[in-house]
């Protein structure tokens, strides 16, 4: 309490000065913004900032960026934040002159600044913006926007059945490749809107680079199925319709087992599984399959929710195929029938955009 005898002549004559100053007093001496808040808020209730103001006064203090005590925004040690800022926007610069793909992290890392400044400094200072490219799965016809709003009604009508949501599996292919590389959407570079720098470029995969294909079923309770193919190794139709019988002897085995005839089954348009026998064995083991829409990666819980969520699970790059098989055997596990159904209530709102956006790509 004796900081509030110390401070009481400051909020006598309450002034934006003296309440930064108070905070910053009060901060260096090792209160955090909560505690500052709460002194505030019990011993000048008339004059007091909210909770969340003066928590980002006391981060604009500790980074650098909060001005003296007014709003002239005069630096904690006595340099005005223009003469600040002017050093670490040449820094800023130069860096993005040598590579302009480096990331705000990697940037405030390097310079030993705030994360804050530095997004100021590119978005601000340097008139810059973060540009990625969009990758698209094709080019839609009017015709594929036509079945995609035909398929996503039917789908969406599908779900809302009970025992249709509860034995929903999703099943689709993935390459695993030893080479580990950044995801695409962290791949790219600051430009000024209209200017002319030049776009960095970066090479794709070569098809020859060793991969490992795996086949994996997500029930929507949260069991799952997986089969390593062999090396560079594809799959086809006779392959597929094997995995599907597997799956079947898997499904009966699980603490709630599904039966083949209660199996919702979504899967791609992939030729293997759109092949006349495919259609054929599972007509016969009376399963359900539900039609996705073409082109939809979009609508496919393996493509939008876990193939995304294992990219960014895997920090190295794979020795063998045994490796791949321990860090599936570690991450598919975690996606619980609670995170499904969360992955699959945000495929739902998706899809109910899609419908309304005409079928577009959103």
């Amino acid at each position: 309490m004796h900081y509030i005898d110390a401070f009481d002549y400051l909020i006598m004559d309450c002034t934006i000065e003296k309440l930064h100053f108070l905070i910053e007093s009060l901060r260096r001496s090792g209160f955090n913004g909560t505690q500052i808040h709460k002194i505030m808020e019990t011993s000048w209730p008339d004059n007091c900032l909210s909770l969340r103001r003066v928590q980002t006064i006391c981060k604009e203090f500790k980074d650098g960026e909060r001005v003296e005590f007014d709003d002239g925004r005069k630096m904690a040690s006595g340099r005005t934040k223009s003469e600040s800022r002017l050093q670490h926007i040449e820094l800023v610069r130069n860096l993005i002159d040598e590579n302009n793909s480096r990331t705000v992290q990697h940037i405030a890392d390097t310079l030993n600044i705030s994360h804050t400044m530095t997004q100021r400094i590119l978005t601000e200072d340097l008139d810059k913006q973060w540009v990625h490219t969009k990758w698209v799965p094709h080019t839609l016809s009017d015709r594929n926007k036509t079945i995609r709003i035909e398929r996503c009604t039917d789908l969406l009508e599908v779900l809302q059945g009970r025992l249709a949501r509860k034995n929903l599996v999703t099943i689709d292919e993935k390459f695993f490749y030893l080479r580990n590389l950044n995801p695409k959407n962290t791949i790219g570079c600051w430009v000024t809107p209209g200017g002319d720098e030049t776009v960095i470029q970066t090479a794709r995969r070569s098809p020859m680079e060793t991969k490992y294909m795996a086949i994996i079923a997500v029930s929507q309770m949260g069991f799952h199925y997986y089969e390593l193919l062999s090396k560079n190794e594809s799959i086809n139709a006779e392959r597929y319709i094997q995995f599907l019988a597997n799956l079947e002897g898997f499904l009966k085995n699980i603490p709630h087992p599904i039966l083949s005839e209660n199996v919702r089954l979504l899967q791609d348009n992939a030729r293997p599984h759109v092949a006349r026998a495919t259609i054929e064995y599972i007509t016969s083991r009376n399963i359900r399959l539900i039609k996705q829409p073409p082109y939809s990666p979009d609508c496919n819980l393996c493509d939008r929710y876990i193939f995304n969520r294992l990219e960014a699970q895997r920090k190295n790059s794979f020795e063998n195929k045994e490796a791949i098989t321990a860090f599936l055997d570690e991450q598919l596990p975690l996606f619980s029938a609670r995170r499904m159904e969360a992955a699959l209530v945000e495929m739902e709102r998706h899809m109910t955009q899609i419908v309304a956006n005409g079928g577009n790509y959103l």
